[in-house]
């Protein structure tokens, strides 16, 4: 998984843990509606079961409304009673029809067709029954006890008793089926609720891992160099082929350049300190023989043998000085082109430096768009919150129904009781139905909170990110200071190369003059006294050469204290 997760950049991480919340979310909201649909049919399938049943119950009632109103008739002779068992059997053939048109299945169309026809015969006898009375009492009263209640107990009760035992049994089905699947979705909505939110605890914290993991190294290294005490020899082995595997990589390079620039600096300063030293040797010895010479020259008046001697000691001194300050220059000249180099390559040290805090804040940008996305996920979640409400209000029209039900149920009285078993029934798994939305609206509270923390997570980020912006920049500082300070250096090699150029001149006017005084020491006093001047500018110059030799061992002295605080 970390492998995988090492492919990616930052970007393409975070929105696929959003994608994640997202989709697990809109998985979750669908199936919840999914249920609820198949719910609402098999509560309008029970419903419609319990509906038809009391119909025929209400049937058997009018029923017997008929044969009593027409039993009453055939005693009393009372005309109202054929009116009324009109009534009751308009009101019959309501309850048939009605049952006749939520029929479904094949049989049971079959089954309410018999039942209409069986009632037919028995209304058809029962006219009868009144027409009769008045002519022939007897045939009236035949029909009554002998037809009517034979089509009665024999066919029509019979068939609507058995029918209405199926519209129970579908009905119990129903409710077993319900429950069955009430608790199906309940076990299948924690589980996958569960599943989908450790994945996304788990594939949320490795992504957060993949990012903190490299970014505290670079940190740490970065915060090293710009305290000066940093470990040149060290790598950052990141992995991760996203951003911040380019910004270990560049910061990688980055020390690679600085620890050759340190290298090349320290190099550098230990031949400018050689040199310096050789320089300094050198400009002493010139100091002593320019003593000598002016020492020399006061005495030429004392005897020209001796002067003549000390003027060719004082030409060879002079010679070996110029050879000297030839050697001050080159040297000088190769630590000014080393520092010129060391110069450049700071430079691109620098230039990565500069597209390592571009990379930073584009780090920063996409951590920042990432948290944009997250924050929005608690709207999905009221969503669902949103259904399990509906789901709330569909409960309670089932419990209501189931209340109209126990109602019709007591006006049926003893034929009802059965009926008012179902409605409870009804209620109960109304009821059941809304404590698991009351469930779902907790598990989405839930989700909720890991949103939170998984958003607090990202601020943790932003602000790691942050921190790692400053200390760049402070890194970018630090290099240019050091560009300053090789700057500087470069500066003053140059000066002493140009001193050393002008001493070198000084050297060999003086040469000449030596010879000159050589050749004319017997001859003028006048060329003495000369000789004797220039000895004196060159002693001054000797000194000026000593004092520039001692600070450039000073100035090297100092750069290799600052690059001794790296280790290379």
């Amino acid at each position: 998984m970390r492998e995988g997760t090492a492919e990616m950049n930052i970007r393409t991480k975070l929105f696929i843990l959003l994608g994640t919340l997202i989709c697990s979310l809109i998985f979750l909201g669908t199936f919840s509606i999914l249920e609820l649909t198949s719910t609402d049919a098999q509560n309008a399938e029970l419903n419609d079961d319990i509906q038809a049943e009391s119909h025929l119950k209400h049937v058997q009632y009018r029923l017997a409304g008929i044969s009593n109103d027409e039993r009453a008739f055939l005693i009393q002779g009372d005309p109202d009673f054929p009116a009324q068992m009109q009534e009751k059997a308009d009101d019959t053939l309501k309850s048939i029809q009605y049952v006749k048109e939520h029929a479904l299945s094949p049989e049971e169309k079959k089954r309410i067709a018999e039942i209409e026809e069986a009632f037919n015969t028995y209304w058809d006898v029962s006219k009868k029954v009144v027409e009769a009375y008045d002519s022939d009492k007897e045939l009236a009263h035949s029909l009554h006890f002998g037809q009517e209640r034979e089509i009665r107990k024999q066919l029509l009760d019979p068939k609507i008793n058995e029918y209405i035992e199926s519209l129970g049994k579908e009905a119990q089905a129903d409710k077993e089926r319900m429950a069955e699947n009430r608790s199906q979705f309940i076990i299948l909505s924690i589980s996958l609720t569960a599943a989908m939110s450790i994945l996304g605890i788990v594939f949320g914290l490795i992504i957060i891992y993949s990012i903190v993991k490299p970014l505290k190294q670079l940190i740490h290294q970065m915060k090293e160099i710009s305290e000066g005490e940093a470990d040149l020899t060290k790598q950052i082995i990141v992995k991760n082929k996203d951003e911040l595997g380019e910004v270990s990589q560049s910061f990688n390079h980055f020390i690679q350049s600085i620890r050759e620039i340190i290298a090349n600096i320290k190099s550098s300063s230990e031949q400018v300190a050689a040199s310096s030293e050789e320089f300094s040797a050198n400009a002493e010895q010139s100091k002593r023989t320019s003593e000598h010479v002016a020492f020399s020259m006061q005495e030429i008046a004392a005897g020209a043998s001796r002067q003549s001697s000390m003027t060719e000691q004082s030409n060879i001194s002079l010679r070996e000085s110029a050879v000297g300050l030839s050697n001050i220059t080159s040297f000088t000249a190769d630590v000014a082109a080393m520092a010129t180099g060391v110069k450049e390559k700071a430079e691109i040290g620098a230039s990565s430096v500069n597209k390592i805090v571009n990379q930073m804040q584009s780090i920063h940008s996409s951590v920042e768009g990432a948290a944009d996305g997250i924050v929005s996920l608690p709207n999905s979640a009221s969503k669902i919150s949103n259904i399990t409400a509906l789901i709330n209000e569909i409960a309670g029209q089932t419990n209501l129904l189931a209340l109209n039900a126990a109602i019709e149920a007591a006006r049926a009285g003893e034929h009802g009781k059965g009926f008012a078993v179902v409605a409870e029934e009804v209620r109960k798994l109304a009821e059941q139905s809304s404590k698991s939305a009351n469930q779902i609206n907790e598990i989405v509270v839930v989700i909720q909170s890991e949103t939170e923390h998984t958003v607090d997570a990202i601020e943790n980020v932003k602000e790691d990110v942050t921190s790692g912006q400053v200390i760049t920049t402070e890194t970018s500082t630090q290099f240019n200071d050091i560009l300053d300070s090789i700057e500087m250096v470069s500066s003053q090699l140059q000066e002493i190369a140009a001193t050393a150029q002008q001493l070198a001149s000084g050297f060999d006017m003086v040469t000449s003059s030596v010879a000159e005084i050589s050749s004319l020491t017997k001859a003028t006093t006048s060329g003495s006294e000369a000789v004797a001047a220039s000895t004196q500018e060159q002693l001054a110059s000797s000194e000026e050469i000593l004092n520039a030799a001692n600070s450039l061992a000073s100035l090297a002295e100092e750069l290799q204290s600052v690059i001794r605080r790296f280790k290379i």
